[in-house]
């Protein structure tokens, strides 16, 4: 009878204990829209708008040569309009939507002419989110007498031919194009600078001293004294990332600065120390003006790819001003790794010496610069490769065969996160554990991926990540190699928060026995994030074309 009680009693508690544990996963759900239809499964890009104001969500999507406006209720949820346009022939390519100050509108460019002598102009057209339509007709905003492409590869599509930004206060735009001529032809670089009233401020063309096969652009921005920013990677050869083995760089990071008041662009090269090379940087507005922030690597022996191993910051405004460097720690590389790559590491160091060689981030590249609302910067970093795979599928012949279709996915390792305070010194950095795959479709040549996978939501104390992720053991302080999920293609949502001023961090869980409408939280992922108010995010989830947003609790 005693083993009874105790048996009958373990049970209770048990079941007391899940059913407590099950209630608090359920409140991470505050509410779900009623479902609706998904016209199309093939999304080129995505873009939301949070009105909460007027209490509505207003998103636009484009899909081939079709674009999608929705608006959705911010307290129900429930979907108001879903309208699809049939806009756009073969001629034409969508090259940014932006919010700016109130109003939402729309870039594409026209290309017209025969081959060889083609013309391409900039037009634009506001789009009215309440009643999801369109306002009167397109407008040009400047034609050219070439064919151009983009200088910086990092729109919608790889068929994108023009770059466009805004300043921090919203009150200037800036667009950069490259004529594109011969390869053997020194590059020519065109920017123009206009007011939100759409009025040319001023124009350049600026002629490079390299030819355009050894350029390569990386980024632009544009202060609130009209002044622009670019920066390039120049190579000393066409075999663009091969550097030899006499710990010899083949590369250069330079950055260009145009002025509205002068003629003659200056430009100078990033020199952080003699045995590092900047590998990559992205520019920041802030409100004390354009920042810069990268990553270096450093070159070790008959290595031919090298992976950063520590991020810089400084002002490009000033060209005298000092580059502030912050090497990676050991004990973060470390964390997660292989014990084979760690004692590999600590070998050739031993061999070499520290004076010569440091430890080494392989396959890093930023994903994310984002000023925070203390006016400090985190610059996001994330290690990715890609994957190449092959699918085997049925001809559909009369005759029975296999088709080998290859398959280009993106694997991620890990993120670096990195606080970097006003004065430029760095608060901390951070390491994140992402084993994480995707078969979403790639840029040319692997650069840039579409979709979203990481979601950073700040609130008053900390940073919060929300993301897919594929891992077995989510230890954070896990010396050994995490395994990932058997099924790439499921995970479970997660969310890591850091704190802000000491920058510890903890990982916790969605649910993963959550379902909503018969569709398991592990199901979808942080490519459908929708947008974030309140300590809470929406998403959208979507099972056989049948779709709804959902609103969950970050903070529970």
């Amino acid at each position: 009878m005693k083993k009874t009680f105790i048996l009958i009693s373990l049970f209770l508690i048990t079941f007391t204990l899940l059913a407590q544990k099950k209630g608090l996963e359920n409140n991470k759900v505050l509410n779900e829209g009623e479902a609706y239809k998904t016209k199309t499964a093939l999304v080129n890009f995505y873009k939301s708008f949070l009105f909460e104001e007027d209490n509505f969500i207003f998103d636009v999507f484009f899909s081939n040569k079709s674009i999608y406006l929705r608006k959705f209720n911010l307290s129900t949820l429930n979907i108001e309009e879903n309208i699809s346009y049939e806009l756009f022939s073969k001629e034409v390519s969508l090259e940014k939507i932006l919010k700016i100050k109130d109003r939402i509108f729309i870039f594409y460019s026209l290309r017209e002419g025969e081959h060889n002598n083609y013309k391409e102009s900039l037009h634009y057209r506001e789009i009215d989110p309440k009643t999801c339509s369109f306002k009167g007709e397109g407008a040009l905003l400047f034609k050219t007498d070439f064919e151009v492409t983009s200088v910086y590869e990092s729109g919608y599509s790889s068929y994108n031919n023009f770059e466009i930004k805004l300043s921090v206060d919203s009150e200037l735009l800036a667009v950069s194009y490259k004529i594109d001529k011969l390869k053997k032809e020194n590059a020519t670089y065109c920017y123009k600078v206009f007011g939100t009233d759409f009025s040319l401020k001023w124009g350049k063309d600026i002629k490079m001293p390299y030819e355009a096969e050894y350029l390569e652009g990386i980024d632009f921005s544009i202060n609130k004294q009209g002044d622009i920013f670019s920066a390039f990677y120049v190579y000393k050869n066409k075999y663009k990332y091969y550097t030899n083995s006499k710990l010899q760089k083949d590369f250069e990071v330079e950055i260009y600065k145009i002025e509205a008041s002068s003629d003659k662009p200056y430009n100078y090269t990033i020199k952080i120390d003699s045995n590092y090379v900047a590998n990559s940087v992205k520019f920041v507005q802030t409100e004390e003006g354009v920042k810069c922030v990268g990553l270096s690597s450093f070159v070790a022996y008959n290595n031919r790819f090298f992976g950063p191993s520590s991020v810089f910051i400084f002002n490009p405004q000033d060209s005298t001003s000092e580059i502030k460097n912050h090497v990676i720690s050991d004990s973060i590389i470390y964390l997660n790794e292989k014990a084979s790559t760690i004692a590999n590491h600590e070998a050739i160091k031993r061999r070499y010496g520290e004076g010569k060689y440091k430890s080494y981030v392989s396959d890093l590249g930023i994903e994310r610069v984002q000023v925070l609302e203390d006016g400090s910067i985190l610059l996001v970093a994330e290690q990715s490769r890609t994957v190449n795979r092959s699918a085997v599928v049925p001809t559909g012949l009369l005759v029975p065969s296999l088709l080998y279709i290859p398959n280009f996915n993106m694997m991620f390792e890990s993120a670096y996160f990195t606080k970097i305070n006003k004065d430029g010194s760095v608060a901390w950095i951070n390491k994140l554990v992402k084993k994480q795959e995707t078969d979403m479709q790639i840029t040319v040549d692997g650069y840039n991926k579409l979709g979203k996978d990481l979601v950073i939501i700040e609130d008053e104390n900390k940073i919060n990540i929300i993301y897919n992720d594929h891992l077995k053991n989510l230890s954070l302080n896990n010396t050994k190699s995490p395994k990932r999920l058997k099924n790439r293609r499921n995970g479970v949502l997660v969310k890591y928060s850091i704190n802000k001023t000491s920058g510890n961090s903890n990982k916790e869980f969605f649910s993963k026995a959550n379902k909503i409408n018969d569709i398991k939280v592990n199901q979808f992922n942080t490519s459908c994030f929708i947008t974030h108010y309140d300590d809470s995010a929406i998403f959208e989830i979507t099972k056989n074309y049948n779709s709804h947003l959902v609103k969950f609790n970050i903070n529970k």
